[in-house]
């Protein structure tokens, strides 16, 4: 690798670094003031021992954004200080001034990879856990305390007219809904006790003088009415799987493979390999951008690389996921699509930058 290709290499190598942790910080502090905002159980050390997690968790997005900042400054620092033209005029092959950004790509596509595979599903089980740790019954509260019907499942809605710190709900109406959203059973309880039983997962419901207004009747003093705790806080999804743990499920005859469906396995493991070829995606179209564009500050090549992800990359990405979980196409096909469209506008900036 020649002398200009090595510094360039660094130079990139520095900005990616630089930028990963700026745009970690912001998405950190907003997501801070979401989280403090609206789970008041959530304990001091369970908040700081999310922060980390939440670096893993947001991989796909920040790393490729942070290659195509890095791409456009590095480039386009270069390009305003004349060295490209200098090296063109020495005669020095286009391929050659590009080839330490490409690599770069690669590069970075290669640890999303394996990121993606293994690092973000263990980031988010730990999430998981962690989410165990904080106290479910003041989130619950929050929930039911709001004024608002809370659908805490599929078929189950609740409204409270309030909830006390511990747990007693007064004015308690609950709704068990059919497939269509129509009641089928409504009862009235003057208070119930609301609590979450960790142990077998379920909200419980201890009511008080309760009476049936719609449905079978379930009239009385003192009855339990108990809700499985939702997906999120018992079960594992997709995310929380590696990609070997995805393609043995898909090798499991159909019988043992539980809830997920087929094509949404399929998807996740296709979406984790087209993520992954963001970062060497978002390098091919950096390169002509910065080129064409000619900027040497961090602001413009980051606003430039918010723009191109915001209006061209994320949009793609959300069409192809949604082709292929509606099975339009493969999905081994369609997480593709948007990668080709966005080579294809690179392309054509490329051609106007060799034309200048």
């Amino acid at each position: 690798m020649m002398l200009f290709q090595r510094r360039m290499f660094l130079e990139l190598m520095g900005n990616a670094l630089t930028t990963l942790v700026l745009l970690l910080a912001v998405l950190m502090l907003v997501s801070s003031v979401q989280v403090l905002s609206s789970i008041e159980g959530l304990s001091l050390w369970t908040f700081v021992a999310t922060l980390p997690i939440f670096m893993g968790v947001t991989a796909n997005i920040v790393v490729p954004v942070s290659v195509l900042v890095a791409v456009v400054l590095t480039y386009g620092r270069a390009a305003a200080d004349n060295e490209i033209d200098t090296l063109r005029a020495s005669g020095v092959h286009p391929w050659h001034v590009a080839l330490p950004g490409l690599l770069f790509g690669a590069l970075m596509s290669a640890l999303l990879l394996v990121a993606l595979d293994d690092g973000q599903p263990h980031a988010e089980r730990a999430k998981r856990r962690l989410t165990r740790t904080t106290d479910l019954r003041t989130i619950l509260a929050q929930k039911l305390s709001s004024g608002e019907p809370e659908l805490l499942d599929d078929r189950l809605l609740v409204h409270t007219q309030s909830i006390d710190s511990t747990g007693l709900a007064h004015g308690m109406v609950l709704w068990r809904l059919a497939e269509d959203g129509r009641p089928l059973q409504e009862i009235r309880a003057e208070t119930a006790r609301v609590y979450v039983d960790r142990d077998r997962s379920k909200i419980v419901f201890e009511m008080g003088e309760h009476r049936t207004v719609i449905g079978d009747r379930f009239d009385g003093v003192g009855s339990r009415y108990e809700v499985a705790l939702p997906q999120e806080f018992v079960d594992l999804d997709l995310a929380s799987m590696t990609t070997a743990q995805l393609e043995a499920w898909l090798e499991r005859p159909e019988d043992q493979r539980g809830s997920f469906k087929p094509i949404s396995v399929r998807t996740e493991v296709a979406m984790r390999g087209s993520a992954a070829a963001g970062c060497l995606l978002f390098a091919l179209l950096g390169l002509p951008v910065a080129l064409r564009l000619r900027r040497s500050d961090r602001v413009g090549a980051f606003l430039v690389a918010f723009l191109l992800a915001l209006f061209l990359y994320f949009p793609s990405v959300r069409v192809s996921k949604a082709l292929a979980l509606g099975e339009v196409l493969p999905p081994e096909i369609a997480v593709w699509g948007g990668h080709v469209l966005i080579l294809g506008a690179a392309g054509a900036v490329g051609w106007r930058a060799g034309r200048t």
